[in-house]
């Protein structure tokens, strides 16, 4: 049964601790440096690896990010207007009240530019007029003015010019500016694509020939990062989906040597200050719209509503220790699975280890690949991090044990956890020695958020929490049967758990 563990294979955290004690700095470095080799170096020994009897998830590899977004891309001059009278050109501030955003407290602008370094320009209105009228709108039109737009550093900043030059391109109508931020697929999803999602109008709401534009900025920059970096493929694939959300979608790209200023009769700011999942809107707006981008995406890639499965299918468990990053990690993820696989038979597990996938190179986190999973994981088992964002394409009552070790922060993904129902874990934390990382500070201290450590997952602790399961949480909780199904008479060679 669950619970029941062997001897750790990882007493070699007492030998780092002695080493450094003994030795000191230069033994224990050779000690960590073999355990932090990349995990493609490592032999995998066979009770690791999948089980053989049971089917792997079926991975959707296609199509790729720059196959679906191809066609909804437009260049500025394809739709530009040429004959604008630009002496009339005068930036200004919409009223509150007349904004898709009121109550994230950011106003749209008009007859406003952008330079494509990403410097946005103000037109006959200076400074200080400007800056009166971003504050008569509210604190959150002024933090949104400064932080995104204004700041004094990871911006392009505001420049103000009396005219605009007579090769710049004029774009009407109603166009939303999104600033992407790098390299992280939750803050991007959270901070990014979220503010637009939970406005936007619903689509059986909306005229059949209406448009939504999307002005990304270097954008033609990101595409080109996509080719090499999932990073980039899963943020370009997050907006991409937004766009699903309307009858018809444009993103606008400008040639990568552009120099001309873009020039916009209504520009929604990028609302890049307004908050991670911010829930000022209320569950009854961001819930729907949570559930409205899910059911986008698995109709785009062809996916049927996922159920958590039933006795006589194993529950399907997806493990992921962070092996692939350099820190915050999970240093006996090997223990974990292993355990995980061959030790629970009542109830059993179909274990899918992320961080082996990974190593052997079946699965690279593309989007295909990211939905197709979670969509196929009844309990996703995983150390605090940018890929809980993908917790959204779980099946609705799926589980989540989300394990912070010793540094935390909290959890990110309160808001889907409400809108899927979901049995989130949190408060136990099953993290058990803490493991200096030589990429991370090679400390054991919580020191910010690159200088933190890797950490040992204690086994028992974790049983005891996917034991806690068992208890029923409400209507369509489907847990608690694979408690008190009979597993002794199971033949695992009759039933596949996953769809072929």
């Amino acid at each position: 049964m669950g619970g029941k563990r062997a001897i750790p294979q990882y007493a070699w955290v007492l030998v780092v601790f002695a080493g450094l004690f003994l030795f000191g700095e230069p033994i224990l470095y050779k000690i960590l440096l073999l355990k932090q080799r990349d995990l493609s170096e490592l032999e995998l020994p066979t009770p690791f690896l999948m089980d053989k009897v049971a089917s792997k998830p079926f991975l959707l590899t296609a199509p790729s990010m720059h196959e679906a977004i191809a066609s909804k891309i437009v260049y500025f001059d394809e739709i530009s207007i040429k004959n604008v009278n630009k002496t009339m050109f005068k930036t200004r501030l919409e009223q509150i009240s007349n904004t898709k955003m009121p109550h994230y407290g950011v106003a749209p602008m008009l007859d406003v530019c952008v330079h494509p370094n990403g410097t946005l320009v103000v037109v006959g209105t200076s400074q200080e007029e400007m800056e009166q009228s971003v504050e008569a709108i509210g604190e959150e039109m002024v933090r949104e003015w400064q932080d995104t737009y204004n700041c004094i550093w990871g911006c392009k900043g505001v420049q103000y010019v009396d005219n605009i030059p007579h090769d710049a391109v004029w774009i009407d109508g109603k166009t939303t500016h999104i600033i992407p931020y790098v390299n992280n697929v939750f803050h991007h999803f959270a901070e990014r694509i979220w503010p637009h999602l939970t406005t936007a109008i619903p689509l059986d709401q909306l005229p059949k020939n209406h448009t939504t534009r999307y002005y990304v900025y270097n954008m033609h920059a990101w595409l080109e990062g996509a080719h090499q970096s999932m990073n980039h493929n899963t943020m370009m694939y997050q907006l991409y989906t937004l766009g699903l959300l309307s009858p018809q979608v444009q993103f606008l790209q400008h040639a990568e040597h552009e120099t001309r200023l873009l020039c916009f009769e209504h520009l929604n700011p990028a609302c890049a200050s307004c908050g991670r999942m911010n829930t000022k809107l209320g569950s009854n707006i961001y819930v729907p719209a949570l559930l409205r981008y899910r059911d986008a995406t698995f109709s785009f890639f062809g996916i049927e509503e996922p159920q958590v499965v039933r006795p006589p299918t194993k529950l399907r468990v997806t493990y992921y220790g962070r092996g692939d990053t350099y820190r915050r990690r999970t240093i006996n993820a090997f223990e974990v699975m292993h355990h995980l696989q061959k030790s629970w038979v009542q109830p059993p597990f179909h274990v899918t280890f992320v961080d082996a996938m990974l190593a052997s190179g079946e699965y690279n986190q593309s989007l295909p690949e990211v939905v197709s999973l979670m969509s196929q994981t009844d309990i996703l088992i995983t150390t605090h991090g940018a890929n809980t964002w993908a917790s959204i394409f779980m099946p609705k009552h799926a589980a989540v044990i989300e394990i912070y070790g010793p540094c935390g922060p909290s959890t990110w993904i309160d808001v889907i956890v409400e809108a899927l129902m979901l049995k989130h874990k949190t408060e136990e934390n099953p993290w058990d020695f803490r493991v200096p990382s030589l990429l991370a500070g090679n400390t054991t201290e919580c020191e910010s958020a690159d200088h933190t450590p890797d950490f040992t997952i204690n086994i028992t602790k974790l049983d005891e929490i996917i034991h806690s399961l068992a208890l029923p949480k409400g209507v369509g909780d489907s847990f608690p049967l694979h408690w008190v199904y009979d597993w002794t008479s199971f033949d695992s060679h009759k039933v596949s758990n996953f769809k072929e």
